[in-house]
């Protein structure tokens, strides 16, 4: 019997079940030989006693895996910085277009310490250099996103140690292009 048990993460480690004794096997005794009486007494071996009996297997335990699951990250994008600029307008300082990842993902930490396995949404292309664009000329609500080379390392920081999981099926995976998407 396997048991997998499977919690949030950020809320601390679940009791865990406790396993079952294993069944107590209970040998029967020896049924006594016939002996014919034909035979001399002294020719016959006394019977072996009974092999005792096996040891039950071990029982194993469970074992909690713990998956925290996340939803879209973005950590900067370098394909169209000007959305840095009109952030620092509206917020009032400045807003670097390249913020440090793991500054980013730090204040995070805490949700997922726990964890053995993190599921992360990574919300667009990860990579450098030209890409194509997505958006077409004049469009005012094309979004386009390829966060820096360092995030994937990043993210690895950041769930260590537990292993992580990066998605990319969803509607920015292919912002930089089918060769972006294959960098990523």
């Amino acid at each position: 019997m396997t048991t997998l048990l499977v919690s949030g993460c950020g809320g601390g480690t679940p009791e865990r079940p406790q396993p079952e004794p294993p069944p107590e096997v209970e040998v029967p005794p020896p049924e006594p030989a016939e002996v014919d009486s034909a035979l001399a007494l002294d020719s016959i071996a006394p019977p072996a006693p009974p092999a005792p009996p096996a040891p039950p297997a071990p029982v194993p335990q469970p074992r909690t895996v713990r998956f925290c699951a996340m939803g879209d990250v973005l950590l900067g994008s370098n394909l169209d910085t000007l959305w840095a600029g009109r952030s620092s307008q509206r917020v009032g300082y400045y807003v670097a277009p390249f913020p440090d990842p793991d500054i980013l993902l730090e204040p995070l930490k805490p949700l997922i310490d726990d964890a053995d396995i993190v599921l992360v949404n990574v919300e667009g292309a990860i990579g450098e250099g030209d890409a194509p664009s997505k958006c077409r000329p004049g469009s005012t609500r094309c979004y386009a996103f390829r966060q820096p080379i360092g995030t994937a390392a990043a993210f690895q920081r950041f769930a260590a140690p537990a292993a992580i999981v990066g998605n990319v099926a969803n509607n920015h995976a292919l912002d930089a292009g089918v060769k972006g998407y294959g960098e990523t």
